[in-house]
């Protein structure tokens, strides 16, 4: 099993690179998609979990938080269910 710092080093990638695409100005339209955003919601939930395992609470608090906002404007009940974890 790995260390904890090298196993969450291809989340972190894939986190920052969801962030980036989330900021782009002229993203294309697919970007903003459903299937997009529930992608995006669940990076921010495992996130928000090493957040809460390197005890950084009002982080992880609010990646929760955006999660539900996310999944209350594509109106998708699992990604809902899931963001409510800490909140």
């Amino acid at each position: 099993m790995a260390p904890i710092p090298e196993a969450i080093r291809p989340w972190l990638n894939l986190f920052k690179m969801f962030i980036h695409l989330w900021n782009l100005k002229s993203a294309p339209r697919n970007y903003f998609s459903a299937k997009f955003q529930t992608l995006y919601a669940q990076v921010l939930r495992l996130n928000a979990v090493i957040d809460v395992e390197n005890q950084r609470y009002e982080e992880a608090l609010n990646k929760f938080r955006k999660m539900n906002e996310i999944a209350k404007a594509i109106d998708h009940p699992a990604t809902l269910a899931m963001s409510y974890t800490l909140i």
